[in-house]
C-alpha cells in the first residue's frame, strides 16, 4: 500500500465491506488482508490499531499555539439541532473561555502560526465526523459478530482512544471470563471508571475479555435493568442494544429466513432501503441482472444475503419486485462472499441472526405488504 495512514487504511477496510462495486470490494479486502497479515495481525486488530485520533490528544485536547499563547480545541458531547448526541471540538481562548475563532495577529509570525492553526482545526473537525461515523459502524458490527477483545487489547485500543472511548460511554459492555461466558456487564463513565446497572463499581481486571452487549446476550432480565439504567442517566445509546426484537423461533436446521417471502416493494425502494442500513448490491450476473443484497461481517466471516426477485444495473424507473429470503453465505479473507452450501442458522452468532432479520423486517415495511400474487407482479 502506498499510502498507509491510519485515514487510508480505514477507508481501505471499509471500502471492502461497503463499497457498491463488488470488485473494489474485493480488492480492497485483498489489499487489506495482506497488510495486516504482514504485521500478524487481522483485518479486525488492524482496524482497532489504525484508527484516527484527529490529533486530539488521551484528556480531548487539540492544542492550537499561536506565539507563547496556547488556544485549544476541547472534545465535548453535545445535543445538536436534531435532538441526537455530538461529539464536538468546542475553541477555547487560553484563560479556558470558549471563543468563535482562532485571532488574526498582526505579527507576520503569529499570523502564519494562526493560519496554520485555523487549517488544523478545520482538518480535525473533518476528521473527527468521519472517525465517529465509521467507528461507531465497526463497534456495531462488532456487536453483531459477537466479537470479544482481549481485555488489555480493549483497554489500549479502544478505551484510551479519544474518540472511541467516548463513545463506549454510550454503550453497554459485556465481561467474559477465560472460556468466552459471560460473566458481568458494564458502562465506562466519564471519570475513567466503570459502573453496573445497579450503579455498584466495576473492575475490569476482573474480566479476561470485553464484548459489546446486547439484548440477546444479557437476556430480557439484562436488557429491562440496563434500559431502565439508561434512562434514569439520559445516556442516548450510540446505536440500538436492547429494545429490537429478538428473533427465537427460527428451526435450527433451516438455512435461510422466509418470514417476509412475497411482500412486495419497489426496486429504487429496495435500494435505498437496503444501502441505508449498510447493505450493497450482490453479484452481476449475465445480461446485467442481480438478485441480492449483501453486508458483509468481517469479524465472524458472514455476511448477510437478502434475495428478491432481481433488478438490473442503471435501472432508474420504479419496477415492482418482491423479497423471498435471507440467508447467511461465509466470506473468504479480502471479504468474497462464498456462494451456494449457506450455513445453518443455528452456527449464526445469534446477534448478527437478530440483527439482519430485524433489517429484513426494517426494508420489507418500506414497501406495501404481502400479495399473493407476488411472483407475477414481482418479475420474477
Amino acid at each position: 500500500m502506498a499510502n498507509p495512514v491510519p485515514q487510508v487504511l480505514q477507508l481501505v477496510l471499509i471500502a471492502s465491506q461497503r463499497h457498491k462495486q463488488p470488485g473494489m470490494r474485493k480488492y480492497a479486502g485483498e489489499v487489506i488482508t495482506a497488510f495486516a497479515e504482514a504485521r500478524g495481525w487481522t483485518p479486525a486488530e488492524l482496524g482497532d490499531r489504525t484508527m484516527p485520533s484527529a490529533g486530539i490528544d488521551e484528556d480531548g485536547i487539540l492544542e492550537l499555539p499561536i506565539g507563547e499563547r496556547l488556544y485549544r480545541a476541547r472534545l465535548v458531547a453535545e445535543r445538536g439541532k436534531n435532538g441526537a448526541q455530538e461529539l464536538k471540538l468546542v475553541l477555547e481562548n487560553p484563560d479556558g473561555k470558549p471563543i468563535a475563532s482562532l485571532p488574526t495577529p498582526t505579527d507576520p509570525e503569529e499570523a502564519e502560526e494562526a493560519k496554520e492553526g485555523k487549517k488544523l482545526l478545520s482538518s480535525a473537525k473533518k476528521e473527527l465526523k468521519q472517525t465517529v461515523e465509521l467507528q461507531s459502524g465497526r463497534l456495531y458490527e462488532a456487536m453483531c459478530a459477537a466479537r470479544i477483545w482481549p481485555r488489555e487489547d480493549f483497554e489500549t485500543f479502544l478505551l484510551a482512544h479519544p474518540i472511541v472511548g467516548r463513545l463506549l460511554r454510550r454503550l453497554v459492555l459485556a465481561g467474559h471470563d477465560d472460556k468466552g461466558k459471560i460473566i458481568g456487564s458494564f458502562r465506562a463513565l466519564d471519570d475513567g471508571s466503570f459502573t453496573n446497572a445497579e450503579d455498584e463499581p466495576v473492575k475490569l481486571d476482573t474480566f479476561a475479555g470485553i464484548s459489546i452487549a446486547h439484548r440477546v446476550s444479557l437476556g430480557e432480565a439484562g436488557a429491562k435493568a440496563w434500559k431502565t439504567h439508561l434512562d434514569d442517566y439520559e445516556v442516548q445509546p450510540l446505536f440500538e442494544q436492547l429494545d429490537r426484537p429478538v428473533l427465537s423461533d427460527e428451526k435450527p436446521n433451516a438455512k435461510h429466513i422466509d418470514d417476509r417471502k412475497g411482500w412486495m416493494i419497489d426496486n429504487l425502494t429496495l435500494r435505498s432501503a437496503a444501502e441505508a442500513l449498510g447493505y450493497v448490491r450482490g453479484s452481476v450476473e449475465d445480461g446485467a441482472g442481480f438478485y441480492t443484497y449483501e453486508k458483509a461481517f468481517g469479524d465472524c466471516g458472514f455476511a448477510a444475503v437478502i434475495e428478491f426477485t432481481g433488478s438490473y444495473i442503471g435501472e432508474n424507473e420504479r419496477v415492482p419486485k418482491a423479497l423471498t429470503e435471507m440467508r447467511f453465505a461465509k466470506i473468504l479473507p479480502g471479504g468474497r462472499v462464498i456462494y451456494g452450501g449457506e450455513t445453518t442458522l443455528s452456527k449464526v452468532p445469534p446477534v448478527l441472526l437478530s440483527e439482519t432479520w430485524n433489517d429484513l423486517h426494517a426494508i420489507a415495511d418500506k414497501g406495501t405488504g404481502f400479495d399473493s400474487e407476488w411472483q407475477k407482479k414481482g418479475g420474477w
